[in-house]
């Protein structure tokens, strides 16, 4: 699937097991920097600071490769990239109308994994065979639709085992009916990992779900 896994030791000895898409990566920027010819930035974060992207209603600008671009970053968040996957989710928000706004959170999410090729998921020795997630949600953060957007990570303890970057379904009429919107899918997926880890190694402890309301 393109994922390069190295075994590593820590600064105490232990070894931890490093997941990475170097080519990947290389990928993504080159074809950035191909269809725009201009060299990519370097950027700290991932994401333009502010309000969600909105609609384009200018001049649509280089579809195709717009979309090419998405795929690609789709495919490599799916697998290491955690930190890119709420850009991403916005990016893909309006790949049948891309403009210059778009292109410009798209050249700050290839500048920012310019910066980071040789980082991806650490998995490390669990502190306990405990799940424990962390969940939290934007009240509308779309001004369009008024839809809030949420997110949640999963732990055994340590290091991720699944994450996600979603808008909601249906719009909250409170901050609070969204959040618990994010709690309940928070609550389903560490059920499933706690049912996955009673059956494998019989470990019945509870998971624990974190939650920034």
């Amino acid at each position: 699937m393109g994922v390069d896994f190295k075994f590593l030791r820590d600064d105490k000895n232990e070894i931890y097991l490093e997941a990475t898409m170097e080519k990947k990566v290389n990928d993504i920027v080159k074809f950035f920097e191909d269809v725009t010819g201009e060299d990519v930035t370097i950027y700290e974060t991932p994401g333009i600071p502010g309000p969600v992207l909105k609609t384009n209603e200018g001049e649509t600008l280089n579809i195709e490769a717009y979309r090419t671009l998405v795929v690609k970053l789709m495919f490599y968040i799916t697998k290491v990239g955690l930190k890119q996957s709420y850009a991403v989710r916005d990016l893909s928000r309006h790949m049948e109308n891309p403009g210059e706004s778009h292109w410009m959170a798209m050249k700050r999410v290839a500048g920012y994994m310019k910066g980071q090729t040789r980082k991806g998921l650490l998995l490390t020795k669990p502190v306990e065979l405990r799940m424990v997630a962390l969940a939290d949600a934007d009240y509308a953060k779309d001004p369009m639709e008024r839809k809030s957007v949420g997110g949640d990570v999963h732990t055994l303890r340590g290091w991720i085992t699944s994450f996600s970057s979603r808008g909601e379904k249906s719009v909250s009429l409170s901050s609070t009916e969204s959040e618990y919107k994010m709690l309940s899918n928070a609550a389903k997926e560490i059920k499933f990992e706690q049912m996955l880890l009673e059956e494998i190694a019989s470990v019945k402890l509870p998971g624990i779900i974190f939650e920034d309301n």
